[in-house]
């Protein structure tokens, strides 16, 4: 065959490759190989339809040869790369994209094609430098650009990685992979009103792309009031569209709890579940919306199903133990209580003695008393640190740092130690008790957690209404000066959730309605509220009439001291179930919880603190609206007769 005539075979091959019909371009590209093999050009572009039509292990035999004929062409080696990548040879790729742009390193599909094989692999480190190259190289890549903000996400350089996501999205504003990078951000970074926008902009770009639902689910957790998202229509319209999608009506069922729609949540559950019967969450939902009903009986049920089918999946025995107390059944309830860590997500202790103390092992040799949880709860389960004290002079107790002058004050025969919390390259927590057991001599351990189960077991037990932590004197007296200034009425210091989850409609009750139900008296209220929640201040005052006082330089996250001494001056507290309630029972303060008793007691009181009232009773379901009405008659009782309307 003449070289003109074999050139005119190559161009309209080509001609036929670049519009499409690649079919009658394979025909004409495998009829000049018959004629001639060792063109490099030919096996390249044959090489190149081939991996473009999925052949990849055919596409790989060309490109080889051609590679083979002409080893300087950094295009050949780009293409092998490809073909290699199409077959999950991925080391084998970066090595012939590596090749390619040592030999050219202006060639910008070889710089960004390294760099995505890099990232495919998670060595986003090292892909950083060539697509770092392939945007200098083509700044109007949104692939490009794209492929380097996520490279900056995995760094945690986030102003970086929005920065290019947001350029990507410019370049290519119906490309809709940016728009999931940059939810994952706004989501991690607790940027709501960012993440907001870019989540409906992606299901408006895509309304089919259900995807972006999670989300937006995600995002709108971050906010204070659900309600004013549209989140809820985006997951209702999701279960039309996917109606055999488990995790769309899990979402649903997670969606209308937020919005204290309980039957619908309850539905949504089961649909869940029936459609995923391999998943541990749609039942664990499941159990959670029947506990939310007052449906203490099937919760239970589900709950011990599913720790027969999953039995290392960290709710279940929360869940049973907690339907087991809603019941009244304490003995089997302590018995799974007792293996509330027993799951795989359970943070491991590792250096502890062998020995874990019993009530019956008192003595003189080193305990240490182990931390878990939150702060809150170290305080609530070190209400039993003055009956352990009694049985076990020598102790040695782990907490939070930010509770250390407390205790120390406090107990002063004590020794206290801060979390020995470390973490592993995955962020998973750990316990590493090795070196304060040799330096403390400790002999055994018990976590805080049990010491209710061994000194408040019958959970009617009277417990004492003096408290059992002694604040600063020094600051007691700042404050009662501060306070002084404000007002000389009666002092009820207010705290209406947790700055670190979402307002729950059944944990919570609604900040508006919690105003509203207290009494007209002779009262000034005191924020007791930790986080940033001026802006609720702010509204309460300008739409009820209500002022809540802020305490001016103190910060309620941190200085917990101090928290300590400002409530010590107060004569009232009202809190949810927190570590404000906890710390003011602790105290010895008059407290109002907006919650059920602990371990949904049916005592006099609450079982671990005597001068705390709960206002729900512990089979009762929590109404927003019954927790603030009840809330207020017992604030009009307390200012009217100096004392709680405890029950006789």
């Amino acid at each position: 065959m003449g070289h003109e005539h074999s050139l005119e075979k190559i161009q309209q091959a080509l001609l036929l490759h670049e519009c499409g019909r690649l079919d009658e371009a394979r025909l004409i590209y495998q009829e000049i190989i018959r004629e001639n093999q060792v063109q490099p050009v030919v096996l390249n572009l044959y090489g190149t339809l081939l991996h473009q039509q999925g052949f990849h292990a055919m596409a790989f035999k060309m490109l080889k040869k051609a590679v083979a004929i002409n080893p300087d062409n950094e295009i050949y080696y780009n293409r092998l790369g490809a073909a290699l990548n199409g077959m999950e040879e991925n080391n084998q790729a970066i090595v012939a994209y590596s090749r390619s742009t040592l030999i050219n390193d202006v060639l910008f599909e070889s710089q960004l094609n390294l760099g995505s094989a890099l990232l495919k692999i998670g060595r986003e480190i090292e892909a950083y430098i060539p697509v770092k190259r392939a945007v200098q190289l083509n700044p109007d890549s949104w692939v490009a650009r794209f492929r380097l903000g996520s490279i900056y996400q995995s760094m945690d350089k986030y102003e970086q990685a929005i920065q290019e996501l947001n350029l990507a999205s410019e370049k290519h504003p119906f490309a809709l992979e940016p728009y999931f990078q940059l939810c994952q951000i706004y989501n991690k970074s607790q940027n709501s009103k960012d993440g907001l926008k870019t989540a409906q902009k992606g299901l408006i770009l895509a309304p089919e792309r259900f995807e972006f639902y999670p989300q937006l689910h995600g995002i709108s957790l971050i906010k204070d009031q659900p309600q004013k998202f549209k989140v809820l229509r985006w997951a209702e319209q999701t279960v039309v569209v996917r109606s055999t999608d488990s995790n769309c009506w899990y979402l649903l069922a997670l969606e209308y709890q937020r919005h204290d729609f309980r039957i619908r949540s309850l539905q949504s559950a089961m649909r869940s579940a029936i459609l995923e019967p391999n998943s541990s969450k749609c039942y664990h939902t499941l159990s959670n919306a029947f506990l939310i009903l007052g449906k203490f009986k099937s919760a239970l049920f589900i709950s011990q199903i599913t720790s027969v089918v999953f039995p290392g999946a960290a709710p279940n025995n929360h869940l049973i133990w907690d339907s087991l107390f809603c019941m009244g059944e304490k003995q089997a309830a302590w018995s799974y209580w007792e293996t509330r860590f027993e799951h795989e997500d359970a943070p491991k202790r590792i250096g502890l003695p062998h020995e874990k103390w019993q009530k019956d092992d008192s003595g003189k040799k080193k305990l240490l008393v182990c931390s878990e949880q939150g702060i809150g709860d170290e305080i609530l389960y070190l209400s039993c640190l003055p009956d352990l004290l009694q049985d076990q002079t020598a102790v040695v107790v782990e907490c939070d740092k930010r509770w250390r002058k407390l205790f120390e004050r406090s107990f002063p025969s004590i020794t206290v130690v801060p979390r020995q919390i470390g973490y592993k390259g995955d962020d998973k927590v750990f316990y590493d008790y090795r070196e304060v057991v040799t330096t403390n001599n400790i002999n055994s351990y018990v976590l805080n957690g049990d010491l209710p189960a061994l000194y408040r077991y019958s959970l009617c037990e009277p417990a004492s209404s003096k408290g059992y932590l002694k604040a600063d004197p020094l600051r007691i007296q700042k404050f009662e000066c501060v306070l002084s200034k404000i007002s000389t009425k009666t002092l009820i210091g207010i705290c209406w959730r947790s700055a670190f989850s979402e307002p729950v409609p059944f944990i919570y009750a609604k900040l508006d309605e919690l105003i509203s139900g207290l009494p007209e008296g002779d009262y000034c209220l005191v924020s007791l509220q930790y986080g940033d929640f001026t802006e609720d201040i702010v509204r309460i005052e300008r739409e009820l009439g209500v002022k809540i006082y802020e305490i001016p330089d103190l910060n309620q996250l941190e200085d917990l001291d101090g928290v300590a001494a400002l409530i010590t001056c107060l004569d009232l507290v009202i809190a949810p179930s927190s570590s404000v309630l906890h710390l003011s029972c602790a105290l010895g303060v008059p407290t109002i919880s907006t919650y059920y008793p602990n371990f949904r007691s049916d005592a006099r009181t609450d079982p671990l603190f005597g001068n705390c009232l709960p206002v729900l009773k512990p089979d009762e379901s929590f109404y927003s609206s019954v927790v603030a009405e009840r809330t207020g008659v017992a604030t009009r009782h307390f200012l009217e007769f100096g004392e709680l309307p405890f029950k006789n």
